[in-house]
């Protein structure tokens, strides 16, 4: 004797179950094909088990028929005979089949028309900064932003958008956001240092460079701008520091042997 076991049975007919008064469709006919096909198949269930399964598995059938999305596929009741399991095992999984890409070209039409809706926005602020509207493209963005702010990327995408639009104060709350949602964000870090700089907010800009250090690594260029930045601060040791730690990892960086040596002079005389 061969196969599932009664038991095993009996534990995929409740998965079904389960799944169908949870109104899980795809789940409940998966389990459902699944205890149809042990069944057929295992020469392990005798006598008044193989008898119980039966009723058991008739009873999954009409829990299965409530479930309005299986419901809306039948043409009429399941009639279950015995003898029948395989094409039953086989008649469900088909029927899984078609409800699993019915329920992913709905999941696509959602996102076609999220990526519309989103595109929309961002062309309407487009629009908007053409006719130099900037109201207009502040609450558009905003807007967007509010709406998607699980879309990857959508806040750094605000923020270049005002950055090539030379908006600087504009660009810092949305490169703050992005590196909120994901630290890893290296363009918003680039943009947020980039608009602090050009409005004069120092302080601002090097607290953005030192978290990029701490997320990305030692990077040589991002000590050059950091160093660059205490240098504007007067920072002269600190800027010396970091001017260093770039040559250390890059000695051919003539901007940072540019900080290094004006330095030195600021510090020594």
């Amino acid at each position: 004797m061969s196969g599932a076991s009664a038991k095993s049975v009996k534990e995929d007919i409740a998965r079904a179950v389960g799944y169908s008064r949870r109104f899980m469709a795809t789940k409940a006919l998966a389990a459902g094909s699944k205890a149809f096909e042990a069944y057929a198949t295992s020469t392990a269930i005798m006598g008044r088990a193989k008898f119980e399964l039966e009723i058991l598995l008739a009873d999954m059938l009409r829990e299965m028929e409530l479930v309005p999305d299986i419901k809306a596929q039948l043409r009429g009741p399941f009639i279950y005979k015995r003898g029948s399991e395989k094409q039953f095992s086989q008649a469900l999984a088909g029927l899984c089949a078609h409800l699993e890409k019915l329920e992913q070209a709905a999941a696509e039409k959602v996102l076609s028309d999220r990526q519309d809706r989103i595109a929309t926005f961002f062309e309407k602020a487009a629009e908007a900064l053409r006719e130099k509207n900037l109201p207009a493209t502040r609450r558009l963005l905003n807007n967007v932003c509010e709406q998607y702010p699980d879309e990857p990327g959508i806040f750094s995408r605000a923020a270049r958008m005002l950055a090539d639009a030379k908006l600087p104060s504009d660009v810092i709350p949305f490169t703050e956001r992005a590196i909120e949602v994901n630290p890893k964000d290296a363009a918003a870090y680039g943009m947020a240092v980039e608009a602090c700089q050009a409005i004069g907010e120092l302080t601002m800009a090097e607290k953005f460079l030192r978290e990029a250090l701490k997320n990305f690594g030692a990077h040589p260029k991002t000590y050059v701008t950091l160093a660059k930045v205490l240098y504007k601060m007067g920072q002269w040791d600190k800027a010396y520091d970091a001017a260093r730690s770039a040559l250390d990892r890059d000695p051919k960086l003539a901007e940072a042997r540019e900080v290094v040596e004006l330095t030195e002079k600021k510090v020594m005389g």
